[in-house]
Order: C-alpha cells, then sequence, then structure tokens
C-alpha cells in the first residue's frame, strides 16, 4: 500500500513539474516562489515524520522507566 501511494506522489508531483515548467505561463519570481512553497511543504513533512517518530521514542522511554 505504501510503495503504491508512494508511486501515486511521484507520478503527482512528476505532473505538477511539467505543468509548472510548461503549462503554466508565470514570471521567472512566481515559479521561483512555486519552488520555495514546494521545498517548505517537503520540509514540513519530513519534519512530521521525524516529531512523530521522536514522540513514539520518548513515550517508550518514559514507560521503561516507569517500569523500573
Amino acid at each position: 500500500m505504501l510503495m503504491e501511494m508512494g508511486l501515486v506522489n511521484a507520478a503527482w508531483k512528476n505532473f505538477e513539474t511539467w505543468v509548472d515548467d510548461i503549462v503554466k505561463v508565470a514570471p521567472p519570481h512566481g515559479k521561483e516562489a512555486c519552488k520555495a512553497v514546494s521545498l517548505v511543504k517537503e520540509n514540513l513533512f519530513i519534519a512530521v515524520d521525524e516529531w512523530k517518530v521522536s514522540d513514539q521514542t520518548i513515550h517508550i522511554g518514559i514507560r521503561e522507566k516507569m517500569q523500573k
């Protein structure tokens, strides 16, 4: 399921890139702004994933200390 979703996300990203580069007529600063937004979104998703992992790890550590 995750691999399928990854493939769909990759196809969608490629489609958006194609639209931005070929179809959409925008000034250079507009294209730069779109790229910056995309980069920020990617960094946000990475940060959220890292936060979820660290949050789980912290809870495991707390439970282990409470059991001792």
